[in-house]
């Protein structure tokens, strides 16, 4: 079956906008009125189902970025470095989740933490690292600007979990702080 829009080339061309990438297809080969018409028909149910693609494929941002953090969260504690410290401390039994991607943990990371990254958090994951849903855990990512540890903790409390802690600075406000990381 031919395609009625084709990448664009060059003559009559129509832009469509599927975040974030503008895709330009060739509404070019008509020659009269009528088959003009027809082919901005064709070309623009094409881009609206290259439109709805994009969109079910995802918005192409890359899958390593991580989505932006809130300033808080309801249900959750904000903690900062020096309060990191203390809560673990008082509660030795907090777990401590690493939420960022595997990568960045090879630069370095909470001593004691465990790598789940909010990619890989869902209630299953969750489980067998939290042992009951009034255990104490903290999630924390590289820093403000990173929400993988917001995402985390989102979801260990849509699983039931009430006490999150959150360590919003994350690894950019520790390292500030001078605090050792395990590489």
């Amino acid at each position: 079956m031919h395609w009625p829009c084709q990448p664009f080339g060059h003559a009559a061309r129509r832009s469509v906008y599927t975040r974030p990438t503008i895709h330009t297809v060739n509404c070019a080969g008509a020659t009269d009125l009528c088959e003009y018409r027809h082919a901005v028909s064709s070309c623009l149910a094409g881009a609206i189902l290259l439109g709805i693609a994009g969109v079910a494929m995802g918005s192409g941002a890359d899958e390593n970025q991580p989505p932006p953090s809130p300033e808080f969260i309801e249900g959750a504690t904000i903690l900062d470095a020096s309060s990191v410290i203390e809560t673990a401390a008082v509660l030795e039994e907090l777990v401590v989740i690493d939420a960022r991607i595997r990568g960045d943990r090879g630069h370095g990371y909470i001593d004691g933490s465990i790598s789940l990254p909010d990619k890989e958090t869902d209630c299953a994951s969750l489980a067998p690292l939290i042992p009951y849903k009034n255990h104490p855990v903290l999630f924390y990512c590289n820093g403000p600007k990173c929400g993988r540890s917001a995402r985390s903790s989102q979801i260990a409390l849509a699983c039931g979990y009430t006490r999150i802690f959150w360590f919003r600075g994350g690894i950019e406000e520790w390292m500030n702080e001078g605090f050792p990381l395990v590489h």
